[in-house]
């Protein structure tokens, strides 16, 4: 895999060390590069990060943002996991640009754990919630805080 490895060789053991020790066995960091206009216009290749978390260890399955992957050149996907030293490459399952959400794939099964689902059923609006990522690339694994706006809402495809 070309590419993609530079981008992660930042994100050290150390930078993962910061998570939550249940988080972190089922966080994937994501880098890709990118085809990127400069304020002056020029297209030049860059970077692009973000993180994800396993779905299915067994399978090599992670979910993430769609804006993480989604302007990723050919074969430049790459996913780096807390136990593992060397980046893996990852391609691209399945993406939804309207939900945001995407599905990748690492060869292989992950000697890691799959982020165990929580049950919404109880939640209910104005209840607060958080999330953990690491927006931009710039800032290493900060915490939001938020509030659910709805439950079950439809949403509906505008094309």
């Amino acid at each position: 895999m070309r590419g993609a490895p530079y981008v992660l060789r930042e994100m050290t053991e150390k930078r993962m060390r910061q998570l939550n020790p249940n988080l972190r066995r089922a966080t994937a960091l994501i880098g890709t590069l990118r085809m990127v206009k400069d304020i002056f216009g020029n297209v030049r290749v860059g970077p692009g990060i973000g993180s994800g978390f396993i779905v299915s260890a067994k399978d090599g399955w992670i979910m993430t943002n769609n804006h993480v992957i989604q302007d990723a050149m050919k074969d430049t996907i790459g996913v780096k996991f807390v136990n593992e030293l060397q980046p893996r490459k990852a391609t691209i399952v399945r993406a939804d640009p309207l939900l945001d959400l995407a599905i990748i794939k690492v060869e292989g099964s992950v000697n890691a754990s799959a982020l165990r689902f929580g049950n919404s059923k109880g939640a209910i609006s104005g209840q607060g919630v958080l999330a953990q990522g690491h927006p931009f690339g710039f800032f290493p694994w900060s915490l939001r805080n938020g509030i659910v706006s709805a439950r079950r809402r439809q949403v509906v495809r505008s094309e």
